[in-house]
């Protein structure tokens, strides 16, 4: 795995808020391969984690995705026999069977995609954040890299998850002068090479 490199201060705000809150919901953004989902893996390190990685699929395959990801934690065999076809019925569904007493820890990676395909998912969130999460130990990430639909659908002052998240993160291009760390390299090194190429 590449080194963790220069996001400190972003993964100790994670911890900060691991530490300090008693619930969370919060959203990762930035552009496609710039270091989100590494991120957060080092964050959810030895950390027992629900991971969902979305794909552009359509919702239906999505949502059945993610329940057997979630009936295979919970060992819940009612939910992976359940046919379910809307974001309604499977948040209301774990609403009901999480344990508001624990710390339960659920990533979803590639959130855009979700939203993506069901507009409406934002809603469902906001009532199971409203019923659920402020009432429980939940820390709940959503990360995504459709940079304008996360800004326009899910942190705009307009969508109906405006004033849930506790936290959000932007990440952007790591500076140049790390670039030396994946090289194990000084910088004055690494810039020596890279003008010898050009």
């Amino acid at each position: 795995m590449i080194r963790f490199i220069d996001r400190e201060e972003e993964l100790e705000t994670l911890e900060m808020d691991n530490k300090n809150s008693e619930n969370a919901f919060v959203v990762v953004y930035g552009r496609r391969r710039i270091g989100k989902t590494r991120l957060l893996e080092e964050f959810f390190k030895n950390k027992n984690v629900i991971k969902y990685i979305a794909e552009d699929v359509n919702k239906k395959i999505q949502i059945n995705e993610i329940k057997e990801i979630f009936s295979h934690y919970l060992k819940d065999e009612f939910l992976a026999s359940q046919d379910i076809s809307e974001w309604g019925t499977f948040f209301s569904y774990l609403s009901k069977v999480l344990d508001k007493n624990n710390r339960i820890y659920i990533w979803i990676d590639e959130f855009s995609y979700l939203v993506k395909n069901d507009k409406s998912l934002t809603s469902v969130l906001q009532k199971f954040i409203d019923a659920f999460l402020r009432e429980s130990k939940l820390f709940f990430v959503v990360s995504g890299s459709l940079f304008g639909l996360m800004k326009e659908d899910v942190l705009a002052n307009s969508s109906p998850l405006y004033g849930r998240r506790t936290r959000d993160i932007l990440l952007r291009q790591i500076p140049a002068n790390y670039i030396h760390y994946f090289f194990n390299m000084k910088f004055q090194d690494v810039m020596q090479n890279i003008l010898t190429i050009i």
